[in-house]
C-alpha cells in the first residue's frame, strides 16, 4: 500500500518512522513543502492549497492513504482533503492529544500553533472530549520553527 505523508517541513519524520516501525511494508511517499513553511503563519487558504494540490500529486502517483501529521494543517484542511479524496483515498490527520489527556487528567493544556489554538476543530475536540472541565489554550507562537529547526531552547521558551 502506498501512504502519502504530507507536510510543510520535517515534522512529517516523526510520524515516518513510527510507520516505518510498524508497518515496514507500506511505501512511503513522503511531500515536504520547504517553500511555503512553515504553515502555521500562513492563511487557511494557503494552507488549503497547499494540501491540497499536495495530495493531487500524491494520488495521481498511486496513494492509497494520505497522512497529515500536522495538527495545524488538520485543523485547517482535513474536512476539504475529505471531501475531494474519501471514500477512495484514506485521509488521516493528526490533531492536539484532547482525547488522550482527558481521559487521564482532570486538568491540562493543549500547547499548539496560533492557528490550531484558535481553530473551531480544537474547541470541538475540547467540547466532545473535556467534559466541560477547564483546558487551558497555550498558542506558541514560533513552536514549529523552532521544531524544525531543531532549536530546542527556542522550543522550551
Amino acid at each position: 500500500m502506498r501512504v502519502a505523508l504530507i507536510d510543510s517541513g520535517f515534522g512529517l519524520l516523526s510520524t515516518a518512522g513510527w510507520l516505518r516501525h510498524l508497518a515496514p511494508e507500506l511505501d512511503l511517499f513522503l511531500l515536504l513543502d520547504p517553500e511555503g513553511a512553515p504553515w502555521g503563519p500562513k492563511s487557511a487558504s494557503f494552507v488549503t492549497d497547499r494540501l491540497l494540490t499536495a495530495a493531487e500529486l500524491a494520488t495521481e502517483r498511486g496513494a492509497e492513504a494520505i497522512v497529515v501529521p500536522c495538527n495545524t494543517a488538520t485543523v485547517t484542511a482535513i474536512d476539504a482533503l475529505r471531501e475531494r479524496f474519501e471514500p477512495r483515498v484514506l485521509v488521516i490527520g493528526t490533531v492536539p492529544a484532547v482525547k488522550s489527556a482527558a481521559a487521564s487528567s482532570q486538568n491540562f493544556a493543549v500547547w499548539a500553533t496560533v492557528r490550531t489554538t484558535a481553530s473551531d476543530y480544537q474547541d470541538r475536540l475540547i467540547a466532545d472530549f473535556a467534559s466541560g472541565r477547564p483546558v487551558a489554550r497555550v498558542a506558541c507562537p514560533g513552536l514549529a520553527e523552532a521544531i524544525d529547526h531543531g532549536d530546542v531552547a527556542a522550543a522550551s521558551t
